[in-house]
């Protein structure tokens, strides 16, 4: 039996000679007791006894006395002992929650140390799954507090990602450019943005952040400060409103300089709309822009590696002239989780049928890919709608 030298046994019986026996009992199993001679003192020093042990007979009523115990602390085991008892009275004492019954005489120490061990383990049992419970407890409302602060910096996060995106529609009277950003998860990885730069030209591009989630929201905040650079810088020499891959390094360098382990896929753009040349660099996106006359459409070529994965990364500056009336559509490749068809050529077939047939806006495009808000998103979603408002200089 282990050591229970340092556990609390309350004793209390009305037989002096029952009593001295039980204490006899109690030491010589390694358990000494306290006698204890009425209820006020049973209930005084109940919170800190791991048994008690009582007389059926006792005057305070064996039944009684376990349900007050029981109302301040139902874990406290008690053990009756009778030495004629009376079944109904043993009965009604179980009932009311004691943990045991012995006759007395008690015929072999080994059955009373048994029953005084289990009581025992039982109280340590009951104590330790209370401690779990506080600290589980503890630990669920730590939880529930940083939950709570991660939703409120989550949509405080939201807030400034969607402050920072830019007006959408926003018509420049010689383009109308329109976007929508559908995150998977409360925040996206996915951003767009565009800006005038100079006469009649558009800068623009479209960033996919590796993962998802704070984190790289955090990413498409830092692009819109090497934007509002770049607008600076191509505004200081026009050199750069041909030159989107400037943009491109520059986001290299920065990504790789932070260490955060974010790549991003992105494509810039600067289109002239006095002579509908597009000006553009690629790094990694996919799927590539689509160029759609009204009539069919087709995706723009280049290639590139994603920005933030390589130091000393060079991106190319290509040309494509836009037709009149032209609609250039960048999209995002959560989208092609949301496309039908069993491998990626289907995909992409269906993607330019789809524009062009006339899903030119983010409306008709978020009705063909069924972006209601009910449907739950592998992963977000960016588009970027740019259409030609210019009419030919021969008209």
């Amino acid at each position: 039996m282990p050591a229970n030298q340092d556990r609390c046994i309350l004793l209390l019986d009305n037989d002096p000679a029952m009593r001295d026996q039980l204490h006899g009992m109690l030491a010589a199993i390694g358990c000494p007791a306290t006698v204890v001679v009425d209820a006020d003192d049973i209930h005084a020093r109940a919170a800190a006894a791991d048994l008690l042990i009582c007389d059926l007979d006792n005057p305070h009523g064996a039944a009684d006395l376990v349900r007050a115990l029981q109302a301040n602390d139902p874990d406290l085991p008690v053990i009756v002992v009778a030495r004629e008892p009376d079944v109904d009275d043993v009965v009604e004492a179980l009932r009311a929650g004691a943990f045991d019954f012995l006759r007395w005489p008690i015929p072999d120490a080994g059955i009373f140390g048994r029953a005084v061990q289990r009581a025992i383990d039982a109280r340590n049992l009951e104590r330790e799954n209370r401690r779990y419970r506080e600290r589980l407890e503890q630990a669920n409302a730590e939880l529930q507090a940083s939950l709570r602060l991660l939703r409120e910096d989550e949509d405080a996060g939201r807030r400034v990602q969607q402050r920072i995106l830019p007006e959408s529609p926003r018509d420049y009277g010689w383009a109308q450019v329109e976007h929508r950003v559908v995150p998977s998860l409360y925040l996206s990885g996915d951003f767009v943005d565009y800006f005038e730069v100079g006469e009649r030209r558009l800068a623009f591009y479209l960033a996919d952040v590796s993962g998802h989630g704070a984190s790289s929201a955090f990413v498409t905040m830092l692009l819109k400060t090497l934007g509002n650079r770049a607008r600076r810088d191509i505004a200081r020499d026009p050199v750069h409103a041909s030159q989107p891959s400037l943009m491109l390094a520059l986001a290299n360098r920065e990504l790789l300089s932070l260490g955060l382990g974010k790549h991003v896929a992105m494509f810039c753009g600067i289109i002239d709309f006095s002579t509908r040349q597009l000006h553009y660099a690629v790094a990694g996106q996919y799927p590539q822009p689509i160029v759609s006359d009204g009539k069919c459409a087709c995706y723009l070529e280049g290639k590139g590696m994603p920005v933030g994965l390589f130091d000393g990364a060079v991106y190319e500056d290509r040309m494509h002239a836009l037709p009149e009336g032209f609609a250039l559509v960048l999209l995002s490749d959560g989208v092609m989780e949301l496309l039908g068809g069993a491998s990626l050529a289907e995909k992409e077939t269906r993607l330019l049928d789809m524009i062009g047939s006339g899903a030119v806006t983010v409306d008709t495009l978020g009705r063909e890919l069924q972006l209601d808000g009910t449907r739950e998103l592998p992963d977000d979603v960016a588009m970027l709608v740019i259409r030609d408002k210019t009419a030919s200089p021969a008209a």
